[in-house]
C-alpha cells in the first residue's frame, strides 16, 4: 500500500506535466498566430497607414481635379469637381484608418477649442490675411510670369455660390486639414521623419496642389501650409488649424483681401513716387 506522501508527489509530477505540455501547446499556437499575422501584414503591406500606395491615393485627387478645371473652366464644374474629390480623399482616407487601426504620433482629436487654441488660430488667420495683403503686390507678379493656367471662377449660379461660400469654406478647410495636416504628417512621422522634416515635407506637397494658379499661389500656400502645420502640432487639435484655413478663405473670397491688397500696392506706388519725386529735386 503507497504512503500518502508517495501519492501527493506523483500527483504533483503529474500536474508539472499537464502544465508543461499546456504551456508548450500555448508556445506553439502564439508562435503560429505570429507567423499567420506576419504573413498576413506581408500581404497587405500596401494597406497600412504608413503606406505609400494609399498616400497617393488620398493626395493625387487634389492635383487631379486641377487637369480637370484646365480643360472645364466652367463655375459649376469647378465645384463639383472640387469636392468630388476632396469627399473621395476623405473616404479613402476614413476606410484607410478603419480598416488597420495605428496608433498614430498625434491622434485624431477634433474638440471644442480651448482659449489658447482659440488664440492660436487667431494669430494664424491674422499672419495669414496680413501676409496676403502685404505680399499682393509680389504674388500677383510671380503668377504673371509664370505658369498660372488656372484661375477662381466667377460664380454663375446664385445657389451655388452661397453653398460654396457657406458650407464650402467649412468643407474645404476641414477636407484640406484632415489630409494634409492630420494624415500627412501623421503618415510622415511614421515613416521615421523628425517633426520639423514631417512639416517641411507635408508643407511642400501641399503648395504643390496650388500649382495651377501660378508661382505666386505656390509660394503663398507653402507660407500657408507652414503657419498651419505649426498650429496643428502645437494645439494637437484639428480644429484650430480648420479655423485659421476657413477663416482666410472666407475673408478671402469675400473680395476683402483684393481690396486691401489693391490699396497697400496704391499706397506703396505713392510712397514711391513721392520719394523719387523728392529726390529728383
Amino acid at each position: 500500500m503507497r504512503s500518502k506522501g508517495e501519492s501527493l508527489s506523483k500527483s504533483q509530477a503529474g500536474n508539472q506535466q499537464s502544465r508543461a505540455s499546456y504551456k508548450s501547446a500555448s508556445d506553439h499556437s502564439r508562435r503560429f498566430d505570429r507567423v499567420k499575422w506576419m504573413a498576413s501584414r506581408h500581404s497587405y503591406e500596401w494597406w497600412r497607414p504608413d503606406a505609400l500606395l494609399p498616400a497617393l491615393i488620398i493626395v493625387g485627387p487634389y492635383y487631379f481635379n486641377k487637369l480637370i478645371y484646365v480643360y472645364f473652366p466652367g463655375y459649376p464644374v469647378f465645384v463639383a469637381k472640387d469636392y468630388a474629390c476632396r469627399t473621395f480623399s476623405l473616404a479613402f482616407l476614413y476606410l484607410l484608418l478603419r480598416s488597420e487601426p495605428t496608433s498614430l504620433p498625434i491622434p485624431w482629436r477634433l474638440a471644442v477649442p480651448s482659449t489658447k487654441e482659440l488664440l492660436i488660430a487667431l494669430i494664424g488667420a491674422i499672419t495669414l490675411i496680413g501676409s496676403n495683403v502685404v505680399g499682393t503686390t509680389f504674388i500677383q507678379y510671380l503668377n504673371a510670369h509664370s505658369w498660372q493656367v488656372t484661375r477662381f471662377p466667377l460664380p454663375t449660379n446664385s445657389v451655388l455660390q452661397y453653398f460654396d461660400g457657406t458650407v464650402g469654406m467649412v468643407f474645404v478647410g476641414l477636407s484640406e486639414e484632415v489630409v494634409f495636416r492630420f494624415y500627412l504628417i501623421n503618415l510622415l512621422l511614421l515613416r521615421g521623419m523628425s517633426r520639423a522634416r514631417a512639416i517641411i515635407v507635408s508643407t511642400l506637397i501641399f503648395a504643390g496642389i496650388h500649382w495651377s494658379y501660378g508661382a505666386g499661389g505656390v509660394v503663398f500656400a507653402m507660407l500657408a501650409g507652414l503657419v498651419l502645420s505649426m498650429i496643428f502640432t502645437s494645439a494637437r487639435n484639428l480644429i484650430a488649424p480648420i479655423i485659421t484655413h476657413a477663416a482666410f478663405d472666407a475673408f478671402y473670397f469675400a473680395g476683402a483681401l483684393p481690396f486691401f491688397g489693391a490699396s497697400t500696392a496704391v499706397l506703396g506706388r505713392l510712397i514711391i513716387g513721392m520719394a523719387t519725386s523728392e529726390l529728383g529735386h
